[in-house]
């Protein structure tokens, strides 16, 4: 974990997953409900969960290999990046036939407030930012 200032200047802590070992997509669903847990209203971390698979598989199946996943949640509400080593930007490709992928680009469209793409050390973060909707949401202990 980092502490940066954000864009208002609060102090927020950047959560950092290393996805260098592509690993399991139910590992990668465990430790972002952990780092979110009691921080996010159910709603939102389904939304969470569904924007991190996607562009977790996307740059496990699309580029030369995933870095890192970053999740950050602050006043703006829950942002999360995966780093690759792919300079190229993901492209829209849409679904063909009955395919279950493809949907990248309107997955990020629908559940988002806003995402985008930037250049980092040789390769690109794909960045979507995510609004909080309700009151925290804290899993029953057992």
């Amino acid at each position: 974990m980092t502490e940066v200032r954000d864009e208002t200047g609060t102090a927020v802590t950047v959560r950092r997953l290393s996805l260098v070992d592509a690993p399991e997509q139910q590992r990668v669903r465990r430790w972002v409900r952990g780092q979110l847990s009691g921080e996010v209203d159910v709603h939102t971390l389904v939304d969470v969960l569904l924007v991190v698979e996607e562009l977790v598989a996307n740059a496990l199946q699309h580029t030369a290999g995933a870095l890192e996943l970053r999740v950050v949640r602050s006043d703006a509400g829950v942002h999360v990046e995966v780093a690759d080593r792919d300079p190229r930007p993901p492209r829209q490709t849409g679904p063909s036939g009955g395919a279950w992928g493809g949907r990248g680009v309107q997955v990020l469209e629908e559940l988002t407030t806003a995402w985008g793409v930037r250049s980092e050390a040789g390769g690109k973060v794909v960045w979507a930012l995510l609004p909080v909707m309700g009151a925290p949401f804290a899993p029953r202990s057992r």
